[in-house]
């Protein structure tokens, strides 16, 4: 809303002069919003079409929010499923703001999968699944450093150290060890399918001391330098990074893809009324005419993980939880995706509060737990990582475990802004490289963690808060939650972000965030 000084506006008076009651809570809401008095003879106008005469807290965030932050069938809105008691009876009753078109629903989906790891659960945790993963990793990620043009003559550690003693080499290695010695040298140990190598970076080399902070052990990285004793004297270090210059996919249509996380249905903090005022905006039922515009458009959500809260996750759960059985979590979870509107695809992947296994990556939620959601044809449930396209977009959606080890690894990363963890996974084609710090790691024989092909659009969950950003191409998404603030946060002062959207344009790759919050 626009920022006025609302106190100066006789706010109840108005109000009272059209025979409206403003109760104190919208009163308040008012306030605290600085509604200027345009905006108040916006909202007059709706409530007299609407037959309302008693303003609340519910029916002002029914009318204000969402708020923007930064040939089929027609099927008309009256035939679609009737919302739950939780909905104001005022706002069943009101009729919704008829957009001429609605985009999406003229539109067939296009969901193709490019990579994910549905019917692989056949790990067994032997020494040789490991095995078969680093080299996997190595061979995936060396491949892209035959791109890279000061990299792409790189030898194997065996045949640089058959040069003669300082002679200029060229290798591409997992990173074994990192350590910083006594006099501030960073000292790096490098191994590849034919042995292992030092690495020094000199403290005379600031600028290569600087990015150095940045490594993090079991990620693949390319040396050039000096060779030395057993040791290549670094000039210089490179990330298989993604490529400058290359061109982003778009969708032929203008149509748009919801990406949000973090649901934690079950729990005593899972904000449902806003959950349920988003439905309402998807069905074409609230918002204003631009905020309408947006809605006709939306095709697709994608839900990045932690659909539920979970049973025993952590110890005493059970204290937060309101729905104490993981089966009727995902029934719950069913019976509120039931209310969209049919033209809208939902992707469903798991977090580490879902019902799979808790290593990276995790299979789909299975179906013994979420019968009712595979039973839905409008829900697609994948993977976790999984890498898919949207009518030719390429879309990753990864749940975020490693954006904790990032926190810990590297120096100045910050809870309240994932997005730096996020651009080091695309620097390093990895979205958790770091085994045995915290991050759960499955051994399957390929490494489904690489990030071989780019994404156009990155989308990550966990941390419950937003953010979103650009990386050489890549719209990148921290999509917050639905969950408020839990005892946990509280403690760790993490005041979480709620109920606030991120929508991307696929054709346009415009992002605009929606806040559907009390």
């Amino acid at each position: 809303m626009a920022s006025t000084q609302s106190c100066k506006i006789n706010i109840p008076g108005m109000f009272l002069d059209e025979g409206v009651l403003l109760n104190e809570e919208a009163y308040a809401k008012f306030l605290e919003d600085a509604a200027n008095e345009d905006i108040i003879l916006e909202f007059m106008t709706h409530l007299k079409k609407n037959n309302i005469f008693i303003v609340t807290k519910d029916v002002y965030e029914d009318y204000f929010y969402p708020r923007i932050e930064s040939g089929q069938q027609k099927e008309s809105v009256e035939q679609r499923a009737e919302l739950p008691d939780e909905v104001p009876k005022s706002e069943k009753k009101r009729k919704s703001i008829k957009v001429k078109h609605i985009p999406s629903k003229d539109v067939d989906k296009d969901i193709k999968i490019i990579k994910d790891v549905s019917g692989k659960d056949d790990s067994e945790g032997k020494f040789e699944d490991f095995l078969s993963l680093f080299k996997d990793r190595y061979t995936r990620i060396s491949k892209i450093f035959k791109q890279h043009r000061e990299l792409r003559d790189f030898v194997s550690i065996k045949n640089a150290k058959a040069n003669e003693l300082k002679s200029q080499v060229k290798i591409v290695g997992i990173v074994r060890s990192k350590k910083t010695t006594k006099n501030g040298n960073v000292m790096l140990e490098l191994e590849d399918l034919s042995g292992t190598i030092k690495v020094l970076v000199s403290t005379k080399k600031e600028r290569l001391l600087e990015r150095a902070k940045y490594i993090v052990c079991d990620e693949v990285i390319g040396v050039s330098g000096a060779l030395g004793e057993d040791i290549i004297f670094s000039n210089n270090f490179e990330f298989p990074d993604i490529a400058l210059g290359r061109n982003r996919n778009v969708s032929p249509y203008d149509i748009g893809a919801v990406f949000t996380s973090d649901v934690h249905v079950g729990s005593n903090n899972f904000m449902e009324k806003s959950f349920l005022r988003f439905i309402k905006w998807l069905r074409l039922e609230t918002g204003n005419e631009k905020q309408q515009e947006i809605a006709s458009k939306i095709k697709y959500i994608v839900i990045c993980g932690d659909v539920v809260d979970g049973v025993g996750i952590y110890p005493n759960q059970d204290k937060e939880l309101c729905i104490t059985d993981i089966y009727k979590q995902y029934e719950k979870t069913a019976q509120l995706l039931s209310y969209l509107p049919d033209w809208i695809e939902v992707i469903v992947s798991p977090g580490n509060h879902d019902a799979t296994r808790s290593g990276n990556p995790q299979i789909p939620i299975p179906k013994a737990f979420a019968y009712d959601l595979y039973d839905m044809d409008n829900i697609h449930m994948v993977s976790n990582p999984s890498f898919f396209s949207l009518h030719g977009v390429k879309c990753l959606a990864y749940h975020g475990d490693s954006i904790f080890d990032f926190l810990s690894q590297v120096p100045g990363f910050e809870i309240n802004k994932p997005i730096p963890p996020m651009i080091e996974m695309l620097r390093k084609r990895h979205l958790a490289p770091v085994y045995g710090k915290g991050t759960q790691i499955i051994p399957e024989t390929s490494d489904y963690l690489c990030i071989d092909e780019t994404p156009d659009i990155f989308q990550t969950g966990h941390t419950h808060m937003n953010g979103n950003g650009v990386y050489r191409g890549v719209t990148l998404i921290n999509s917050g939650g639905w969950q408020s603030q839990t005892s946990f946060q509280k403690m760790r002062n993490i005041t979480p972000d709620v109920a606030k959207v991120p929508i991307i344009n696929l054709q346009t790759h415009n992002l605009v965030l929606m806040n559907f919050g009390d």
